[in-house]
């Protein structure tokens, strides 16, 4: 039980007795000695202690370690410490570790498994993770749940893995003794389900079903039971093969423990009043948060202090100094003059690191009016050009605006506290693709036919000039207006995007036509299309790529749903789900069968589908393209990786890539000398590719929690500015003590004392006239008076 250390001193050191003199605890023991601490502490350890380890001694404590077998209560805990002082007559703290003996591991692992275990791996006592395999028609409501409670009982990292999925993989790793790397390659498989790439909705004049955008997300702020922290609410279309659209309201949420019983009951509320499927995905109010605000709180705990608020929002934002970036430099004397093509690019109105531009027109003959040009549009090839602001040539791997780059890993956006990746002087000013200046850039040329083929295409290293900077909302009014400059651009911009996503290369998917707006909706088609076509070029050259992917449903899920959806009738097919353009028949059967919680819970598995970076291509299911990867320089550091890598190509073959679709690269360009090149290149290889995609991973997870505590601090604040003034609010809710009140035009929830009404206390309908008085961040409402 207790391990030992070989020590050889003088025996006499030792009264007759075997007790231990004070001055020999903090000295060195004999043999002797020794033998009798090892007697004692083993008499003395409790059944609950597995392994004990030699006493640190320093200058009057001492401090031991003990691996247990399970979790000791704190009496247990006080019982054996008390014992221990006996011994060693002085301060003694001891530091306990769960950790089950490898002998008792399977017996614990198939305790809490039973018929759905398959085998288990694992190796050294303490350190390394256990790899639960598991059988094949395995299948777990919450799988990090089941992990989760695993890892208590065993003291070890646990990782639950289905074998078609990961069993080679993990067999091959351990048979090398990299157990981390086993770890890492099944991560994917361990992790929370989070909805990592989150799409929004615009609130312009379009509406959602029957109601505006902009009123849906009111009425799910303002109806939210009393504790719940709305974080974001996304709306989503999905296209059904009748024609129809079902209407869907993603709500991200704090959902306190008060406030669980009342979820459902809102849920349905909600269903009712929207006419859509609702789905609440809980998020937490992390600790740093509740405490910063907190901290700021005045002595009755109500935050007041905006200027305290806005300060420690710019104090997070000082963890991330932008560099200070070198006067501007002339553009490289090698890329091809494009400056001909008017570029147009199309973002929102407060958009100032402008990454994109796109311009379409006619390939093969000019119009001369409008019906000629909708004959071109109906009958002959377009040609679609797209660009994206090359940051490559002006920050170097090397560089600190690399490094900086890397540490930030996205652009923050958080009103005055944004944080730019390459900061604001490159990213929106040097680099950006403003109108009228010439800037380097990544044009990609391609020629598209009627039925969405891509007949050829060009990708290149140019210089370029944005004509106009037009907002995405004005893009519908362009495509209406006759008489306006770019009416024409418009028409052909549009066509692009009809026939780009009924290209071979596109799957429709239950993601279509998210965005609100047309101008949104032609800019992501293009988008898409062009980081898809990107990462198949630098797939061909053999760079090593960080892809981005989104997991469809696994095995498990699938077989799930395939047995409950038969049990109630309706006939289903594996391939429904696997194939993203049946899916929506599916969910189109299950809704006329009225299976609501069937078709919600399918729809929320697919929406929760994990997006993530990866080395190896998984195809992107929610995006219905086999191929993806972000190349957008300015905004994130994995678009700035895959510029530095298409740079370093393009240096090869000045002229470009030539491609089609049955030829992705031209026999004339040099694959060879790239490949190469990026072989002897010490930054461009796939273990650095390796290194970075966990970098960034872990980063993404990381911008998403600051981005979220940074706009949350800017709302506080931005509603605190109000304080002190006179607002009419509605009631929604009362209990004993408290009413909850909602606030119109501040687009926010507060809560109001019933004691200062007495004998007439307001029921739910009534309007108030009341003043802001503060913030509560225990329940996150506002606190109002009245007078």
């Amino acid at each position: 039980m207790y391990k030992r250390e070989e020590t050889s001193t003088d025996p006499t050191s030792v009264d007759p007795g075997g007790v231990l003199r004070r001055e020999e605890v903090f000295g060195e023991l004999s043999s002797i000695a020794q033998q009798t601490l090892y007697n004692q502490l083993e008499q003395l350890s409790p059944p609950w202690v597995h392994t004990l380890f030699p006493p640190v001694h320093h200058s009057e404590s001492i401090t031991i370690l003990a691996h247990a077998r399970r979790k000791p209560s704190a009496q247990e805990c006080n019982e054996f410490l008390a014992s221990l002082k006996k011994v060693f007559h002085s301060d003694v703290s001891l530091t306990t570790k769960i950790c089950t003996p490898k002998e008792e591991v399977y017996d614990v692992v198939e305790h809490k498994l039973g018929d759905k275990l398959d085998y288990v791996l694992f190796e050294h006592e303490r350190q390394d993770p256990v790899f639960i395999i598991l059988r094949d028609d395995a299948h777990f409501e919450d799988i990090h749940t089941v992990r989760e409670e695993l890892h208590q009982e065993l003291g070890r990292r646990v990782a639950l893995v289905y074998p078609e999925e990961a069993r080679t993989e993990i067999e091959e790793a351990i048979s090398q003794g990299d157990f981390r790397g086993a770890l890492r390659a099944t991560s994917h498989l361990i992790k929370c389900r989070a909805r990592q790439a989150r799409i929004e909705q615009s609130t312009n004049g379009e509406r959602f079903g029957k109601i505006r955008p902009g009123d849906v997300k009111r009425q799910v702020a303002h109806s939210a039971p009393l504790g719940v922290d709305v974080r974001s609410t996304s709306l989503l279309r999905v296209p059904l093969p009748s024609g129809r659209n079902l209407h869907v309201v993603d709500i991200r949420a704090h959902i306190p423990d008060t406030a669980e019983s009342k979820i459902e009951p809102w849920k349905e509320e909600l269903s009712e009043r929207l006419r859509a499927f609702i789905i609440i995905e809980p998020v937490s109010v992390y600790e740093g948060t509740t405490r910063q605000l907190t901290d700021l709180t005045d002595d009755d705990g109500i935050l007041r202090d905006v200027d305290a608020l806005r300060r420690q929002a710019r104090k997070i934002s000082g963890r991330f100094p932008p560099s200070s970036p070198e006067r501007a430099r002339p553009l490289p004397s090698d890329l091809i003059d494009l400056r001909d093509i008017p570029f147009l690019s199309f973002d929102y109105e407060t958009t100032r690191d402008v990454d994109d531009v796109v311009y379409a027109t006619s390939h093969d003959s000019k119009a001369r009016s409008l019906t000629e040009t909708l004959r071109i549009l109906e009958e002959e090839p377009i040609r679609v050009i797209t660009g994206f602001a090359n940051a490559a040539w002006r920050v170097p791997p090397d560089s600190d605006h690399a490094e900086q780059a890397r540490r930030l890993g996205n652009t923050l956006y958080a009103n005055e506290n944004s944080l730019y990746l390459l900061g604001e002087k490159l990213s929106c000013y040097e680099l950006s693709l403003l109108p009228e200046k010439d800037r380097a850039a990544f044009v990609l040329d391609r020629v598209i036919l009627p039925d969405g083929t891509i007949r050829s295409s060009h990708l290149v290293r140019a210089k370029i000039r944005n004509r106009a900077s037009i907002p995405m909302s004005q893009f519908a009014s362009l495509l209406a207006d006759r008489t306006h400059p770019h009416h024409v651009d418009a028409l052909f911009l549009n066509e692009a995007k009809h026939r780009l996503l009924k290209s071979p290369e596109h799957t429709r998917t239950i993601y279509e036509g998210v965005p609100a707006t047309s101008g949104h909706r032609m800019i992501e088609a293009l988008m898409i299309a062009s980081k898809s076509h990107f990462a198949d070029v630098m797939n061909a050259l053999h760079l090593p790529m960080l892809y981005r992917i989104h997991a469809p449903f696994n095995q498990a899920t699938v077989e799930s749903f395939l047995t409950r959806i038969s049990h109630a009738g309706i006939d289903v097919d594996a391939d429904d789900f696997h194939d993203p353009h049946r899916l929506p028949f599916l969910i189109e059967r299950l809704q006329q069968s009225g299976q609501g919680d069937l078709c919600r819970e399918l729809l929320d598995t697919a929406i929760r589908g994990r997006a993530r970076v990866a080395t190896l291509n998984r195809g992107h299911f929610a995006l219905g393209v086999d191929t993806y990867a972000e190349i957008k320089s300015l905004r994130t550091y994995v678009g700035l990786y895959h510029q530095w890598l298409l740079d370093r190509a393009l240096k090869f073959h000045p002229d470009g890539i030539h491609s089609t679709p049955s030829d992705v690269i031209s026999n004339s360009f040099p694959t060879k000398l790239v490949d190469n090149f990026f072989h002897d290149h010490p930054h461009f290889t796939k273990e650095n590719a390796q290194k970075e995609r966990r970098h960034i991973n872990r980063k993404e997870r990381v911008h998403q929690l600051l981005t979220e505590r940074l706009a949350m601090f800017h709302r506080i604040a931005h509603i605190l500015d109000n304080q002190g003034e006179f607002m009419e609010v509605t009631v929604t809710d009362t209990n004993s003590s408290v009413a909850t009140l909602s606030v119109p035009e501040a687009g926010h929830r507060g809560i109001i004392s019933l004691h200062a009404f007495e004998d007439s206390p307001p029921v739910v309908g009534d309007s108030l006239r009341v003043k802001l008085d503060g913030f509560l961040p225990e329940i996150q409402r506002f606190l109002f008076t009245y007078q």
